[in-house]
């Protein structure tokens, strides 16, 4: 089923440098959306979409917790992408220019309606900036020959170190071997079902394979945290857009993908 896209570049919002590039996302879209929960409400719309405050994050993973106690094990693993909250809207940095991408009506539509926020809520003086906007729509389904995708800030764990040459998901105790395929499919699922909201998408149906890793050390990943960075390409049987994240902290601009074939 093809969805909707929406793409929004604003010349004149500072973002050359990765703590810029926060101060501003917080500022004028996490602050935004948070302080404009009621608009969003009434446009059938939830700031979620975009950004969840501390409070949200914390009701939800108290209820997913709750919920996750009361299934079986079997369950899980198809449970697990109803209890995670879409973000339908993600933020990057796309030819050095502030940029915000959105996925689906809900995502499309959020994005919409913070642009009228952000130009009537906001302090920055938008008759400086130069706002450009690309609408298009993109079927998410099998294709041949497969497609190729590249990323060079992707961030498949939230703990990852190399020990003696081999690197190990540090959230898994005892410590395992990253398994960086599973982990990249896992995060393309979650993405097909979530944010594209794809429900005939059968997980089965999916394959990749990693054709190229390679590690770019700890960089600046959320605020002023360091995480573990890779470049990475893969090969896919599924068509995808242009450009889209996948991975940790991809509301920050990490975990950026193009379609390269």
């Amino acid at each position: 089923m093809p969805i909707p896209t929406k793409t929004i570049q604003i010349d004149g919002i500072a973002c050359k440098e990765r703590k810029t590039f926060f101060y501003n996302l917080k500022k004028y879209v996490f602050q935004c959306v948070i302080e404009n929960q009621e608009a969003f409400f009434k446009n059938g719309l939830l700031n979620q979409y975009i950004h969840e405050s501390i409070q949200q994050k914390q009701a939800r993973d108290a209820y997913n917790k709750s919920v996750k106690n009361k299934i079986n094990q079997k369950d899980r693993t198809e449970v697990q992408y109803k209890l995670q909250q879409p973000l339908y809207v993600q933020s990057l940095i796309k030819n050095k220019l502030f940029t915000l991408n959105a996925f689906g009506e809900k995502g499309v539509a959020s994005l919409e309606l913070w642009l009228q926020l952000f130009k009537t809520k906001t302090d920055i003086n938008t008759s400086a900036l130069t706002i450009s906007t690309q609408e298009t729509t993109v079927k998410i389904e099998p294709t041949q020959p497969n497609r190729i995708y590249k990323s060079e800030n992707w961030i498949p764990f939230r703990l990852c170190k190399n020990k003696n040459g081999f690197y190990y998901n540090l959230d898994k105790t005892p410590q395992k071997l990253a398994d960086f395929e599973a982990r990249l499919k896992k995060n393309l699922e979650t993405f097909i079902l979530n944010t594209c909201e794809q429900e005939l998408f059968k997980l089965d149906s999916l394959w990749l394979a990693i054709t190229n890793l390679e590690a770019l050390g700890e960089q600046l990943a959320l605020n002023n945290q360091k995480k573990q960075v890779f470049k990475v390409e893969f090969e896919c049987n599924y068509n995808l857009p242009d450009l889209f994240s996948l991975g940790q902290n991809v509301a920050y601009g990490n975990g950026v993908f193009i379609k390269h074939l």
